[in-house]
């Protein structure tokens, strides 16, 4: 809808439209001759518009009301809910609010007060070309707001926010034969031929994805790690998530230890990719599956070393606590619902072992 033109919901020969005022006197068919369907299809998509008088003593009263139970909530902007969203979670969180709130939507309503009737109609006319994480954004202000107390209603209406069936990312964990493919293409010169790659580079790259495949850190955390990370003393890998802050530790395997031994002994086990962005890191991967033909290959990121890791634990039947304590998950349902994938099948009592099948239930002791 074009900026600085009102609007009035007005009938033409039993079609319902919406009628500029002034200016060219355009007359916009709504399609359809049911008034009521028509104020809500004139509200969706002119409500910004809308005549001042139509609405402008609705808005007095509603602001009347507010102030007489606080005379702030006609007051509070959205520049004003994003400084208190944006000084919610850790330091990586707090800058990704703040780069956010200064673009899209989000950088449009940023002088809106929580109060203006046009919110409503502009976030619902612009929902179905908003990015699921936008939407998802508005749906956290939202619920803060409330939080805080400064809307004593929605700005808008949660089905705006809503996520389809179709627009959910699915993420896949990457299967060893695929990450094998993986590490050689890597590490092989033909797709470097051409390109200004250094052999350093191309051997920290297949190190890192080695890194994810055992120990399933996120692609931050894992490309961040330092060497003052490991304990060689307790053979313990141990580290916090930047996105959460959770505690992840890990004992140190074979084939973890010989990586970790190859790496760097201080400062970061990876320099060079310490110093690129994690844009640039997605891109490369996304380049490489791509020219290798993999299965839905939509599916496969960086991130799908932490599902492959989880859906190993399940299959080898290692209780769930291990597997949050590893990939420092809050909570069991999320760690399940990472390994749902897996391809498990029930342990026979008998494999189990007589004296072993009455003490323990999800490998915790039984305590008389």
């Amino acid at each position: 809808m074009e900026t600085g033109i009102e609007w009035k919901l007005q009938a033409q020969r039993g079609i319902w439209g919406a009628r500029q005022i002034g200016g060219g006197r355009t007359w916009r068919s709504l399609g359809t001759r049911d008034e009521e369907e028509a104020k809500l299809l004139f509200l969706k998509k002119y409500g910004t518009g809308m005549l001042p008088e139509e609405n402008n003593k609705h808005l007095a009263m509603g602001k009347a009301h507010l102030n007489l139970v606080n005379p702030m909530l006609t007051q509070y902007t959205f520049g004003d809910l994003y400084k208190k969203w944006c000084s919610r979670g850790n330091v990586d969180t707090k800058r990704r609010k703040r780069e956010d709130s200064q673009r899209g939507i989000l950088a449009l309503l940023k002088d809106y007060k929580l109060c203006d009737y046009s919110v409503e109609g502009m976030i619902s006319s612009m929902a179905s070309e908003l990015p699921v994480t936008t939407r998802k954004q508005l749906g956290q202000l939202q619920r803060l707001a409330y939080k805080l107390g400064w809307i004593m209603m929605n700005f808008v209406q949660p089905i705006h926010l809503e996520q389809g069936k179709h627009e959910k990312r699915k993420t896949r964990a990457i299967s060893d034969k695929e990450f094998d493919a993986l590490i050689a293409d890597v590490r092989s010169d033909e797709p470097m031929q051409g390109r200004n790659v250094a052999p350093k580079y191309v051997e920290e790259r297949a190190n890192y994805y080695l890194l994810l495949k055992l120990t399933g850190a996120a692609q931050t955390d894992g490309v961040l790690m330092k060497a003052e990370n490991i304990d060689w003393k307790k053979k313990e890998l141990l580290y916090h998530r930047r996105k959460t802050g959770s505690r992840c530790a890990l004992q140190l395997s074979p084939s973890l230890e010989k990586l970790l031994r190859s790496l760097p002994q201080e400062g970061f086990l990876f320099p060079l990719l310490s110093q690129t962005k994690h844009t640039r890191r997605a891109e490369a991967f996304r380049r490489t599956i791509t020219r290798l033909g993999f299965k839905r290959p939509e599916e496969l990121r960086l991130h799908s070393f932490r599902y492959a890791m989880a859906e190993w634990y399940a299959k080898n039947r290692i209780p769930i606590r291990e597997a949050q304590v590893a990939l420092g998950h809050a909570s069991k349902t999320v760690a399940q619902a990472y390994a749902k994938h897996a391809v498990t099948s029930a342990v026979h009592p008998e494999n189990m072992g007589a004296a072993r099948l009455p003490d323990i239930i999800d490998g915790a002791s039984l305590v008389a």
